[in-house]
């Protein structure tokens, strides 16, 4: 594929700004060289080979004589000074009746590293550097293979003019819009305006008492502005100018209209010789009290020379001219939508293909994965809020949230702010309300993770919530955030040191309870020891008095018996008692000495009788 740079292009250098604005890592890397070249040698080495994905992006349904495309190359592998999933949209053109067309690059958009999108086609070249005119003496390079045919513009899938319809049919709906506008647009012409009674009166004239009510009532309860003459389209009947001006005098609310009237004859219409005179031959007239706005009427309540100040906001009104309301905000809104639209057509931003994708929704890219939520912010989500914050999170380009009023669409919002900015990455928060900007970030809460700022044309719009994050308030908010999460992580640390110092309070406690178990042990231990001999001795001791009783009791059986033939020698028992087979012996010699002496008067004792 032959390819060269647009060098005149102006948009291209207004991109390639647009992204060393972004990337300072890429800045530093151009360390001086044009941003564009560098960048083109990224993506387009010379004579090397390159893998992207192709797109058509002709509008024009008939065969152009120049073929629209772009290639979104794909740089994995490479030495890359961008983050991750960062890629590149290479937009240009190239003729498609040249038999070796060269891709003049027009513009480089910055996009996410995807897979093939249905409407790409994958391509594989070598990219050769070339360029319209050839230097003097230099050999025009043969382009040959050409990658660049009219079989590969056929074979690309035309979704530029799939949407072509729609964006013509949202601009035409937005100018009608716009002309509905201008067609409502209602003024009352005041000739003179006055203070009367601490109030703002203004002298009005109109063709008719009808046409006078009709316009007073298509004010409404709205602020009102004050309109110069030459400010409408025409002097006498209100026509909304092409463009309001910014610095209008502002008023309060229409309050009481007198009774139509014709006009007094003390009263006369303004001349001026560069306006046409009155058309209505009976112009009708009357009386209507304005109110001031909120601060208007707070400085005069509060100011301490009120005449001056009656004076000064009676001169920033016009002596004459119209009552109205402002539309500068639905003009405004309106611009915007055009402006969105013409970024769509030209396929630009950050999302070159956005209108692919919110005309016919199959064409947005599905996530691979689910990102899972390890930690919840708000842990009051309900599992709807919890799946629509995980499908931000997963989305490669938008994700739709869509419910009725209260289901928590903000809330969502704010959580997915915070789990993108734990993620590392910036948010850009926008609406077309200042009400719905600054809800969005009153939920958000003081997370020190989070650093907001609140940007708004008009800081005055801003609401009470999202002043917190406006100016000098941002940074302040953010401290705070901050001092309050360091405190949570110091009471932790408190809390740390507190159980250490108990701990160590115990350790040492429990270092003297130690002590005194090894002594007490130790102790127990001779105790035991001593407990053991004791018993032993107590042992000998038992078994020796047991003997010791045992002879007692053998000496005491032994001295009854004694006693018992003692008492039956001297005659006084008759008889002998108890076991004598101990005194046998004894016996039997006592008996034989008797017997020798003739003393025995009884029967002889046998052995182990008893007698």
């Amino acid at each position: 594929m032959y390819i060269a740079l647009d060098l005149g292009n102006r948009g291209l250098n207004r991109a390639i700004a647009d992204i060393q604005r972004r990337h300072q890592t890429f800045k530093n890397w151009c360390n001086g060289r044009e941003g564009m070249e560098v960048l083109y040698e990224l993506l387009f080495p010379n004579n090397m080979p390159i893998t992207g994905y192709v797109s058509n992006r002709q509008r024009d349904k008939q065969n152009p004589r120049y073929a629209q495309m772009a290639i979104r190359v794909n740089a994995a592998g490479r030495d890359w000074p961008f983050p991750d999933g960062c890629a590149f949209i290479a937009t240009g053109s190239w003729p498609t009746e040249s038999s070796s067309p060269l891709f003049l690059i027009n513009g480089f958009i910055e996009t996410a590293d995807l897979p093939v999108r249905s409407f790409e086609r994958e391509v594989t070249a070598f990219a050769v550097h070339d360029s319209l005119q050839s230097a003097p003496g230099q050999r025009r390079i043969q382009r040959v293979n050409n990658l660049l045919t009219p079989q590969l513009l056929a074979d690309l899938p035309p979704i530029t003019q799939q949407t072509e319809k729609q964006l013509t049919e949202w601009t035409e709906f937005l100018r009608w819009k716009e002309s509905l506008i201008r067609h409502k647009a209602r003024g009352l012409r005041y000739i003179s305006r006055e203070w009367r009674d601490e109030q703002l009166v203004f002298s009005l004239v109109a063709q008719s008492a009808q046409a006078l009510q009709k316009d007073r009532k298509a004010l409404g309860r709205d602020d009102l502005v004050a309109f110069q003459v030459g400010q409408s389209k025409e002097p006498w009947v209100f026509g909304l100018p092409e463009r309001e001006e910014r610095r209008l005098p502002r008023l309060g609310q229409a309050g009481k209209l007198s009774e139509p009237a014709s006009l007094p004859k003390d009263r006369q219409l303004p001349k001026d010789g560069n306006l046409p005179e009155c058309p209505w031959p009976a112009p009708v007239f009357a009386e209507l009290t304005v109110s001031l706005t909120e601060d208007d009427a707070n400085d005069l309540a509060n100011a301490e020379e009120p005449d001056a100040l009656r004076q000064r906001i009676l001169s920033q009104i016009p002596e004459s001219g119209f009552l109205s309301i402002s539309t500068a905000g639905d003009m405004s809104l309106i611009k915007r939508h055009q402006q969105a639209l013409r970024q769509l057509q030209e396929q630009g931003g950050y999302a070159p293909y956005l209108t692919d994708y919110l005309f016919e929704a199959a064409q947005v890219s599905v996530p691979q994965r689910l990102e899972p939520v390890t930690q919840w912010a708000n842990d009051k989500l309900n599992p709807a809020q919890k799946e629509a914050v995980v499908k931000i999170l997963s989305a490669p380009d938008l994700c739709l949230v869509q419910g009725p009023p209260g289901t928590g669409k903000t809330t969502v919002i704010a959580e997915a702010i915070v789990q993108l900015a734990r993620r590392g990455q910036r948010v850009l928060l926008a609406s077309q309300a200042h009400t719905a900007v600054d809800n969005a970030l009153d939920r958000l809460g003081h997370d020190g993770s989070l650093r907001v700022v609140r940007l708004a044309r008009n800081e005055r719009k801003v609401t009470e919530d999202g002043a917190a994050f406006a100016g000098q308030a941002a940074l302040q908010r953010y401290y705070k955030a901050l001092a309050g999460q360091t405190e949570d992580r110091l009471a932790v640390w408190k809390r740390g040191d507190e159980d250490l110092r108990l701990l160590l309070e115990w350790h040492e406690r429990a270092a003297f309870v130690l002590h005194d178990e090894k002594e007490l042990s130790a102790r127990r231990g001779q105790l035991e020891t001593d407990f053991a001999s004791a018993r032993s001795q107590t042992t000998q001791t038992q078994q020796a008095y047991d003997a010791a009783c045992a002879m007692l009791d053998e000496d005491k059986a032994k001295r009854q018996r004694l006693h018992s033939i003692q008492a039956l020698l001297h005659g006084k028992a008759e008889t002998l008692h108890g076991d004598l087979r101990y005194v046998d012996e004894p016996a039997r010699n006592l008996a034989q000495g008797l017997a020798s002496w003739g003393l025995l008067v009884f029967s002889a004792i046998s052995d182990g009788t008893k007698s």
